[in-house]
Parts: structure tokens; sequence; C-alpha cells
């Protein structure tokens, strides 16, 4: 998260990172995500309901709506 803050603030500090996502949290606009090696997500609350992929290998972390949308576009291409 830090990296894609600094492209477009590049004065910004990880210590104002921080702050805004628990602020964000306390405001209930984030939700945090514990995975079991001990790593952190977040989540925003205003999306619709939705689940996570995480890849066993690379630990990526994905919406599943995402991954269900371009296999619907996927199908929809291939029957075209």
């Amino acid at each position: 998260m830090f990296r894609q803050v600094q492209k477009d603030f590049s004065t910004t500090s990880l210590s104002t990172v921080y702050k805004t996502v628990d602020t964000l949290k306390d405001l209930g606009q984030l939700d945090e995500l514990e995975f079991s090696d001990g790593g952190r997500r977040y989540d925003g609350i205003n999306v619709t309901s939705h689940g996570h992929l995480v890849c066993r290998e690379c630990d990526a972390i994905e919406d599943c709506d995402l991954q269900l949308e371009r296999l619907r576009k996927r199908a929809e291409n291939a029957s075209n």
C-alpha cells in the first residue's frame, strides 16, 4: 500500500499510512483480515460482500469477484 501511495504523494511517510489505516478501521470503513501466517490485509467495507482467494505458493490475495468476472469474460469471448 505504501508504495502505491508514494507514487502519487512522494512526501507521504509510512507513519501517515499506518495512522490513516487505523483511522479508517476506527471509523468502520476498513476491515482488517488476519491470516494464519500472522500477516494482515485490509479490505474496504463499502464494497459488496465477497470472499478472497489466497495463493498457497506466493501468498497473493485477490477478491473472488474479480476472478469470477475474468472467467465470465473469457467464457463470453470464447463463445463468440
